[in-house]
């Protein structure tokens, strides 16, 4: 029990990662995820039932370090929820929420976008400090700085085919969202 989240987090990563070659149902028991047959929902139960810890994040920085490579799911585990959906597990990356006049809003389109591309509109564009586009595996794909955003609605190009996140940082806070570029 001490260590089945690490192991599931370990094995969710190694999927998003290597997919056809690392298949989750091939190695592990359990009913098959709706939205993906090849997870199964005993690893989403166990990212949730053993959480993260200090030794498993610092596990993670020493990786990064050698490899330059992270496990997006010890960085945080509710991306496993955002992916295969589930009961929610621990998010770390705190939701943006605020007062309602100074709450961000924003729209994502396309998604799904089949153009490789989206358009991120907010209602006011003096909020934004960053803004991250990840792949699956946790990579950085780009990084928007407060001075790129000129206007309330910016596009995001050159993305292929997958699962991206979109990393919106505020004064306010954080706020997530998943995207698909087909």
């Amino acid at each position: 029990d001490e260590w089945k989240g690490d192991v599931a987090r370990i094995l969710m990563y190694m999927y998003v990662r290597y997919n056809t070659q690392c298949k989750p149902g091939n190695v592990c028991a359990g009913n098959p995820v709706t939205i993906d047959l090849n997870m199964v929902d005993l690893l989403l139960t166990w990212n949730i039932e053993d959480p993260v810890n200090a030794y498993e994040r610092n596990r993670n920085d020493v990786i990064y370090n050698t490899q330059g490579n992270r496990n997006p799911f010890i960085d945080n585990p509710y991306l496993a929820t955002l992916i295969w959906g589930g009961t929610a597990a621990e998010n770390f990356w705190a939701e943006v929420s605020v007062e309602e006049e100074e709450e961000l809003q924003l729209s994502i389109y396309p998604n799904p976008s089949t153009i490789g591309a989206v358009y991120l509109s907010f209602n006011d564009y003096n909020l934004i400090n960053t803004v991250e586009v990840f792949d699956i595996s946790g990579k950085i794909i780009k990084l928007v700085k407060r001075n790129e955003i000129s206007s309330n609605k910016y596009k995001i190009d050159n993305l292929n085919h997958g699962i991206y996140f979109i990393k919106i940082s505020t004064n306010l806070g954080v706020l997530t969202k998943k995207i698909i570029v087909k």
